[in-house]
């Protein structure tokens, strides 16, 4: 079943194709979750602040996506996006801290939504086009994050779009051990871009 077919499911109510739905577009948007961790930090928000975030673009997208203007995962991104910088941006004027609102202004640049550009998402190849290259490295290239060959194999997996159910199976894991690497992994990712 590919995006569309399961937003529709979703969108009609089926709470298991929400769950899944929920999870690819989770899976699409964590480069930028990383992008945005050392920023957001600053601001005093974590790892999970953002992460949560996924679940207010996903209720925008089941009520305003048109697949005529944009592919699906895309859109979610551009809306994660948004909604990430408009919370960073409600912090700040709370706050004020200079370097922070350029930093916040850049925000709206970094991220090209490719509207009426629509090309029928492919089940074998997922998400695996990332705009955000330097979090892609980050993972990728195993000088700048000290991962395991497990750890690189799953968050590889998992940057490409399949699911922690899936990378289980695919590996003949149980899902708790790849659930734990996974995370595992993350963490280090983390570490590492706030050490940067």
């Amino acid at each position: 079943m590919n995006t569309l077919e399961l937003f529709y499911k979703a969108k009609s109510g089926d709470q298991n194709s929400q769950k899944k739905l929920l999870e690819c577009c989770k899976s699409a948007t964590l480069p930028l979750t990383l992008k945005y961790i050392k920023l957001a930090n600053k601001l005093g928000l974590n790892y999970d602040d953002l992460r949560n975030l996924n679940i207010a673009a996903y209720y925008k997208i089941l009520m305003t996506y048109d697949e005529k203007r944009a592919d699906l995962i895309e859109y979610f991104k551009y809306v994660y996006l948004m909604t990430l910088r408009d919370t960073l941006r409600n912090i700040y004027k709370k706050l004020s801290t200079n370097k922070i609102a350029v930093a916040l202004d850049d925000i709206d640049g970094d991220y090209a939504l490719q509207f009426n550009n629509i090309d029928p998402i492919d089940n074998d190849k997922k998400y695996s086009n990332y705009e955000e290259k330097e979090i892609y490295d980050f993972v990728i290239n195993k000088r700048k994050v000290k991962l395991t060959n497990i750890e690189f194999e799953v968050t590889k997996l998992f940057l490409d779009g399949l699911s922690i159910k899936e990378i289980a199976v695919y590996r003949n894991r149980n899902y708790t051990e790849t659930f734990r690497v996974l995370k595992r992994s993350i963490q280090k990712i983390r570490k590492t871009i706030l050490n940067c």
